[in-house]
């Protein structure tokens, strides 16, 4: 569920830059965003470490974009999430350790059991998240990315 509200709250972060004019070199992050998502489910789709260090393509352009933009706070906050989701991943192998809440809790490719072998645990998925349907785990770098994603749409309009 957290993935999808982050994936919201980069499309409407997009739509906002592209609908300021004082936003510069917007266009940068869908075409960042697609060259990963190309690099990931195509190119290095079987392998696991390899699909995590694509991501640094999104890191460079993210970092070109906040260079030439420097006063959204937000998007400051959201990229302090994401190096704390791959220090995590990093220091795991590329695995997030995520906190077993059930017997019948099925890992989805990515994750691994949470603990005392696996490092970082403060920074993996152990934050239970209560949804009508269902319940999620998040780290403390999703609900950064989150909060970072919404601030951004909203300095963005607001300039």
């Amino acid at each position: 569920m957290v993935f999808w509200l982050n994936l919201a709250g980069v499309l409407l972060i997009w739509l906002a830059s592209a609908l300021n004019e004082n936003i510069l070199l917007w266009w940068l992050l869908p075409l960042a965003w697609l060259a990963v998502i190309i690099l990931e489910l195509l190119v290095f789709k079987s392998n696991q470490t390899m699909r995590e260090l694509s991501k640094i393509v999104f890191w460079g352009v993210l970092f070109i974009f906040l260079y030439s933009n420097p006063l959204i706070i937000g998007l400051y906050i959201l990229s302090v999430g994401q190096i704390m989701n791959m220090l995590v991943k990093i220091a795991n192998g590329f695995w997030m350790p995520a906190k077993k809440i059930s017997e019948k809790q099925f890992f989805p490719q990515g994750y691994i059991e949470m603990s005392n072998i696996t490092r970082l645990n403060f920074l993996g998925d152990f934050i239970f998240i209560p949804f009508p349907w269902e319940g999620d785990l998040v780290s403390p770098g999703d609900l950064l990315i989150c909060l970072g994603s919404y601030i951004a749409i909203i300095e963005l309009i607001v300039k």
